[in-house]
């Protein structure tokens, strides 16, 4: 006589892999024989496990025979729409200015940059140690002549 299977509590079904519940219903090649024994087991012994294999099995069944969606037009470019849009005369020559085969404008940029960032680092350091490391011993009033700050 066979003892009745009970189904598994929340804490037994924590322990169990859905990936084994995967590879079974997939029958993978990968899955080890001692993966597969456990797999099986817990297959047997767990309702949400039971359930998740035959969602699985239900899903890889139904895959190819859904349908595709018609498309609502054809996509491939014909040779006339690719003439048509390959660029020429000036929108060609522009093209060419700052792509990535381009050698001369692309390290002329590049420097322009550093150069700019440099430029703003020397305008900006500098003054902001004047202002954080002396303090203001004056303070402009709104005319701009220099009055004495508080406590001289």
């Amino acid at each position: 006589m066979t003892e009745p299977i009970k189904p598994a509590t929340r804490s037994d079904h924590a322990t169990h892999d859905p990936v084994w519940m995967a590879a079974l219903a997939a029958k993978d090649p990968d899955l080890t024989s001692a993966d597969a024994v456990r797999a099986q087991a817990a297959l047997e012994s767990c309702t949400a496990c039971a359930d998740l294999f035959a969602d699985l099995v239900a899903v890889s069944a139904a895959i190819p025979s859904a349908a595709i969606p018609a498309r609502p037009r054809d996509f491939t470019l014909t040779p006339a729409d690719a003439a048509r849009l390959r660029s020429r005369g000036l929108r060609r020559w522009f093209s060419a200015i700052g792509s990535a085969r381009d050698r001369i404008t692309f390290p002329l940029a590049l420097g322009l940059t550093t150069m700019g960032i440099a430029g703003l680092l020397l305008a900006t350091v500098p003054s902001a140690f004047n202002g954080a490391a002396g303090g203001a011993s004056q303070v402009l009033s709104t005319v701009g002549a220099a009055v004495p700050a508080a406590g001289n």
